[in-house]
């Protein structure tokens, strides 16, 4: 992608800025004015760029298995969780085991949520089915490191869990539009158990009782957007050798005003939206653009 490349000095600011026309097209196309010399491949019909990335580490194995280069580095696949029922996609999966491809990740990105308002209820499970039947292994991401600490506290947690995890998708995402104050009071007349612990609980970074925005805080902050959960099952996923999915749990437009709304699929930030993420994010004014710092890990 464009930002990634002039992140890493490699692209070119006036591409990135283009990208904020009106005339930009919903999906990367060949056939669309200054995309062209950048696409090539139109990904207008979804699970295309899957199902062409599979194909590629296809040949890519096939030529490394009989001598012609070096080692081919690992693949990764990203996906939506709706993505996941497009045909093609699905019919892509069992030759991954059949024809034994090695070293590559799939990542479908489960928020809940698809190109119109509605929910997915069993989307997740549905999706680790369709992997397990096609022989990948998965491993779900689902809540942030935070909470998982407060489920683990010996009386309350287990409480909290139970009712976490049991919760349908639609009620997640009905949760997780609430303010704290409303999230707090869901949590305690679920279980007197949750309650209780919410009150006694002492934020570790702080210190103090757990504040309403702490507590939002951490129900919203899911696994697929703790770095302290993707990295290592990021860094365990390209050791293994065998094709292996992860299914990291996110907030469609996590920390944006349109936060897990219903219809934020084609919400834009007005130009003050922008401004007060650039303050919030602590982006210099005038740097809006910059890539990473020479040098840095990135």
């Amino acid at each position: 992608p464009d930002d990634v490349l002039h992140a890493l000095g490699t692209g070119e600011l006036e591409v990135l800025r283009h990208y904020r026309t009106p005339r930009m097209p919903a999906y990367p196309s060949a056939r669309f004015g200054d995309f062209r010399a950048r696409t090539r491949n139109s990904t207008g019909s979804l699970s295309r760029g899957q199902v062409m990335a599979i194909g590629r580490r296809a040949a890519s194995q096939y030529r490394e298995d009989h001598g012609m280069r070096g080692e081919v580095p690992h693949s990764w696949i990203t996906l939506g969780d709706a993505e996941m029922a497009e045909g093609p996609l699905l019919e892509s999966l069992p030759p991954v085991k059949r024809f034994g491809l090695t070293h590559i990740t799939f990542l479908p990105n489960i928020n809940r949520q698809g190109l119109d308002p509605s929910h997915y209820d069993g989307v997740a499970e549905w999706i680790r089915g369709q992997f397990e039947l096609s022989k990948i292994g998965t491993r779900e991401l689902k809540f942030g490191s935070r909470l998982e600490a407060l489920m683990a506290e010996e009386e309350g947690g287990e409480a909290l869990w139970l009712y976490l995890e049991h919760l349908t998708e639609s009620q997640w995402q009905d949760l997780l539009r609430k303010s704290g104050d409303e999230i707090r009071q869901r949590l305690s007349q679920a279980n007197p158990a949750i309650g209780e612990l919410l009150e006694r609980y002492h934020s570790p970074e702080a210190g103090e009782p757990l504040t309403d925005e702490e507590l939002k805080d951490m129900v919203t902050e899911l696994a697929g957007h703790d770095f302290n959960q993707l990295i290592p099952a990021l860094g365990e996923a390209r050791r293994l050798e065998e094709p292996t999915a992860l299914l990291p749990w996110t907030v469609k437009g996590k920390g944006l005003p349109m936060e897990a709304h219903p219809l934020n699929h084609s919400a834009r930030l007005t130009p003050a939206q922008i401004e007060q993420l650039r303050e919030q994010l602590g982006i210099p004014r005038g740097h809006e653009w910059s890539g990473f710092p020479e040098g840095s890990e990135e």
